[in-house]
């Protein structure tokens, strides 16, 4: 169990809980449907609605908002400083939950690297280079270009 605290939680509450998330349309059935609990239950209904209005501040409306939730609760769970451009969140929310300094920064870099190198002729999307695991992401680009590296 990864949010024993849910479990704590008083009837009412959880019953409040699976209500509001049910309203949203999850289906009860989906993990989604348990990360939305997880997610509601640790957060204070204050923090909710102004990480609501962070969203809102940036443009996006209550649908763009729910859509986001849906795809993957825990953006609701990261600070308010990585809440950036909101038509690149909407359309995939789990760039909220990489870090910066140990993905994002670095594929960029090498990615950088291999197109000034002219090893790469057209840039990768950014879900793309983000969204892929560590294993596919390395064989793609820095093992099949290791012989360029072992140069330097």
């Amino acid at each position: 169990m990864t949010h024993p605290r849910t479990v704590l939680l008083g009837v009412e509450r959880l019953g409040e809980i699976g209500a509001f998330v049910k309203e949203m349309d999850f289906n009860p059935l989906s993990v989604n449907f348990t990360f939305a609990i997880q997610v509601m239950s640790g957060m204070k209904k204050s923090n909710w609605e102004r990480k609501m209005k962070v969203f809102e501040r940036l443009g996006w409306s209550e649908e763009d908002f729910l859509s986001a939730f849906k795809v993957q609760p825990k953006c609701m769970l990261v600070s308010e400083e990585k809440i950036v451009k909101p038509s690149i969140l909407a359309k995939c929310p789990n760039l909220l939950l990489y870090s910066l300094e140990k993905r994002t920064i670095p594929r960029c870099l090498l990615l950088r690297i291999l197109i000034k190198k002219g090893l790469i002729k057209e840039e990768p999307g950014l879900f793309w280079m983000l969204n892929i695991c560590e294993k596919q992401f390395l064989e793609k680009t820095l093992i099949k270009y290791q012989t360029l590296f072992l140069k330097y």
